[in-house]
């Protein structure tokens, strides 16, 4: 099973509704608030997770300074959503058989999701 590994700035509301739905979720919020980006990519790596996360940063240690979440990253880039939306669409991305998660950054928009490898 996937586990997931939620930023800080990833909504609560979410959160809660990924584990309710049993999904084995970390908030970085609640656990380690204010730990930098690469501490966040360190810990998804130590403990075998993939990272939500709204920060566009992680593009840059990943492709600029190598730092690799080998796991992968769902990046969301949504506007005006509300609080439990987030989770909904990773629940929908976890059951797409044809996402590979590994060493991967899936952007997520409205109406569209790309997949790139690193």
């Amino acid at each position: 099973m996937i586990k997931l590994l939620a930023d800080e700035n990833f909504p609560n509301a979410s959160i809660d509704q990924l584990n309710s739905a049993g999904l084995d979720t970390l908030s970085i919020l609640k656990l380690y608030p204010s730990i930098s980006d690469k501490d966040v990519i360190l810990l998804a790596n130590r403990e075998g997770r993939l990272i939500l996360t709204f920060d566009r940063d992680f593009g840059h240690l990943i492709f600029k300074e190598g730092i690799v979440p080998e796991n992968g990253v769902l990046y969301f880039r949504l506007q005006n959503f509300k609080s439990t939306t987030p989770a909904r669409l990773v629940i929908e991305i976890l059951n797409n058989k044809q996402l590979d998660f590994e060493r991967s950054i899936i952007v997520i928009e409205e109406n569209f999701i790309r997949q790139t490898r690193f």
